[in-house]
């Protein structure tokens, strides 16, 4: 990861009361510079109860920028620090990934801080003079050096060009008043749909950021999305930015903070804007009456908004116009968009929250759930796959599903070779090459079964009752039979079951939508078998006149289903 994608300033420093007091002491001097949002730091205490704190330290070190280490003696006694945390700061340090401040809080011995590699960076003051040894206002004075020499290693990245400050994006601020977690019961989820974290590997970090944007920023619109660097394609499909904003939607503090609701929405490429902002004025308030003109449905939008403290969240937004329709926040009420492209997040002003690959930490644990195992369990394949896949979550959770069914690491790494020649010039190579991989080892009859799947709606996820009907037309299946597929199926992370309470529903990602639809546009369907194309689409998926990409029938809606495909013969 380039310093171009790094974001923190992390503090290693040795647990001891020692430690302890001198961390607390440097980020109290850093934080006007946290508050005025011109960086973000970052230790071990942002560990919350339940994560994994090594994967947590690990994620973290690949995203900083600057690396602040509070050396003392007893620093240089510290078995982690010296095999986790000191040997990869000072080798990314010498790689120019990030730039290392080193704060003498004790006496030293000299000779360790050769042996270690830290004489090569210069100290924020003269190892002869510890900060322990000062006092008073000599100490502040110290402190406050340090603070400053760290904020400015933070921003002379910015300055050469290669980054924008962490929190520079905001094309909105100051109109809107900060909000506060209230100690009362979490607002209620309106229309959100369930998530399982145990399905999915967290981004602890960017949840923590954007958390503290929605509760504490005065930005009434806040837009995520996603970087590639090295993907080619901003706004690149298949980073779960859905997944962050749903886990974001069920965090305590979040629903505390809103206790007026959460309310979500799916727009797509061509949405009935008018039906989605009457959905959420039903959402927000059940009595009401329809609206009949899009501007009406925004002014009552803004009344309904006017006195409460609601979170909008805007998933699958394609064009600015759109957002726009659904900017109706206002006062202690929030807008939430998830978009592939940054640039409808600034045409509709809204600030700016790009996500980046995945840590190779987070990379490893999420491959290692997908294929069952531990992560100590890894072999050296793993690397090699999350390197072919490019860090895109949706890839690797195809792999590692692979894997889970029987594949070998060494067979998986030598397909998703021969499947990024394939596909070598598509932006969405790595998860078309996995996919493909998936969908052939199904077998004939539920690739096809598959295959029926691109006649799905986008953006919404359908009652299994809907699939049980089609699947019982093109293929004879029973109801019990068609779970039994849909679950494999979702085992393999070729779509989503979701058990909502009411009945399980089925959706499909958009880039594997985009793919059933590609392949059931070519497929010859009455040969009776699976066979590989010989190449991918050559551009993500734009809505055809007269109906969806590759397929000249509409999706399923209500109960049109039986028109979609005749009665096999």
């Amino acid at each position: 990861m380039g310093m171009s994608e790094r974001d923190l300033v992390f503090f290693s420093y040795r647990h001891d009361k020692d430690g302890e007091r001198w961390l607390k002491a440097l980020r109290s001097m850093l934080e006007p510079y946290v508050l005025d949002q011109q960086l973000i730091t970052w230790s071990d205490h942002d560990i919350r109860t339940g994560e994994q704190w090594h994967g947590r330290i690990q994620s973290a070190i690949e995203r900083t920028r600057v690396a602040v280490l509070l050396v003392n003696q007893a620093f240089f006694g510290s078995t982690y620090i010296r095999q986790h945390e000191l040997p990869r700061l000072v080798e990314d340090a010498r790689a120019g990934h990030l730039t290392l401040v080193v704060v003498v809080v004790g006496f030293v011995d000299r000779g360790l801080m050769d042996a270690h590699g830290l004489s090569a960076f210069q100290a924020t003051d003269s190892p002869d003079r510890p900060m322990n040894g000062l006092r008073g206002s000599n100490l502040d004075k110290a402190l406050v050096a340090a603070a400053i020499k760290v904020r400015e290693a933070y921003v002379a990245v910015c300055e050469r060009g290669t980054v924008a400050a962490p929190m520079a994006h905001a094309l909105r601020r100051g109109d809107a008043p900060a909000l506060l977690p209230f100690e009362t019961a979490p607002g209620p989820l309106l229309g959100v749909p369930q998530y399982d974290g145990t399905r999915f590997v967290a981004r602890p970090d960017d949840i923590a950021v954007l958390r503290e944007i929605l509760v504490r920023g005065t930005e009434l619109a806040l837009g995520v999305t996603s970087a590639g660097p090295g993907l080619g394609l901003h706004g690149m499909g298949g980073m779960r930015k859905s997944v962050l904003a749903l886990a974001l939607c069920h965090d305590d503090a979040v629903r505390r903070t809103f206790t007026d609701g959460i309310a979500w929405v799916a727009l797509g490429q061509t949405p009935d804007l008018l039906a989605v902002q009457n959905r959420l004025l039903r959402l927000l308030d059940s009595q009401t009456q329809p609206a009949e003109t899009l501007a009406e449905a925004s002014m009552r939008l803004r009344q309904t908004l006017q006195d409460r403290r609601a979170l909008l969240v805007v998933d699958d937004v394609w064009d600015a116009e759109h957002a726009l329709g659904l900017d109706v926040g206002q006062g202690r009420s929030r807008l939430l968009m998830t978009t592939r492209d940054a640039t409808v997040l600034s045409l509709a002003g809204a600030r700016i929250y790009s996500l980046q690959r995945l840590p190779q930490a987070l990379a490893r644990d999420l491959i290692a759930l997908r294929a069952r195992c531990g992560v100590r369990e890894l072999p050296p394949e793993a690397d090699e796959i999350i390197e072919h896949t490019r860090g895109l979550p949706l890839a690797l959770a195809l792999a590692g599903a692979q894997v889970a069914d029987g594949v070998s690491w060494t067979t998986l790494v030598d397909e998703l070779r021969q499947g990024h020649v394939d596909f070598l010039d598509h932006a969405y190579g790595s998860i078309y090459a996995s996919l493909g991989r998936s969908v052939n080892a199904l077998g004939t009859r539920h690739c096809e079964r598959y295959l029926d799947l691109a006649v799905l709606p986008e953006d919404e996820a359908v009652p299994m009752t809907v699939v049980a009907p089609l699947w019982q037309l093109r293929g004879n299946l029973s109801a019990a039979q068609t779970e039994q597929l849909l679950v494999r199926l979702d085992r393999k992370a070729l779509l989503t079951l979701t058990d909502n309470g009411a009945g399980r529903t089925v959706a499909l990602h958009d880039l594997q939508l985009d793919f059933v639809r590609w392949r059931a546009s070519i497929q010859p369907r009455s040969i009776g078998r699976c066979s590989t194309p010989t190449g991918p689409p050559k551009e993500p998926r734009r809505k055809a006149a007269g109906g969806p990409c590759c397929l000249q029938t509409p999706p399923i809606s209500g109960r049109n289903w039986r028109c979609i495909y005749p009665p096999p013969v």
